[in-house]
């Protein structure tokens, strides 16, 4: 399914706005969530952070390190959890994930002790 929307993108057949690029940032969200889906959870991170990218747009990065964090607190990675939901807050300030990720981040140093 994603090679197709590949070759549909290159081809111009592609739904999403802002040309391949955006339609491959939309494609590696979705590959990223299907591996979070999966339970394959070290790569689903990976897949996350590799969207933390400079132009990538502001609140797929936002979402994408808000996921991975949410992951890396679920397992016990609270160092891990805390930086992301700090780069989430960094990638989109106003963005719509602000405030959770603002109470991700302190509740995740809390728990590794950070008070």
């Amino acid at each position: 399914m994603i090679a197709d929307a590949r070759r549909a993108s290159r081809d111009g057949d592609a739904g999403c706005g802002g040309g391949a690029r955006a339609c491959d940032d939309e494609l590696r969200y979705l590959h990223a969530e299907a591996l979070n889906q999966a339970g394959r959870l070290d790569e689903a991170v990976g897949a996350y952070h590799a969207l933390d990218r400079k132009g990538a747009p502001s609140a797929m990065r936002q979402n994408a390190l808000y996921a991975a964090a949410q992951i890396e607190k679920r397992n016990g990675r609270l160092t891990a959890a805390t930086a992301d939901f700090e780069r989430a807050l960094a990638a989109a300030p106003g963005g719509a994930l602000h405030e959770e990720a603002l109470v991700g981040a302190m509740e995740s140093a809390r728990a590794g002790g950070d008070t």
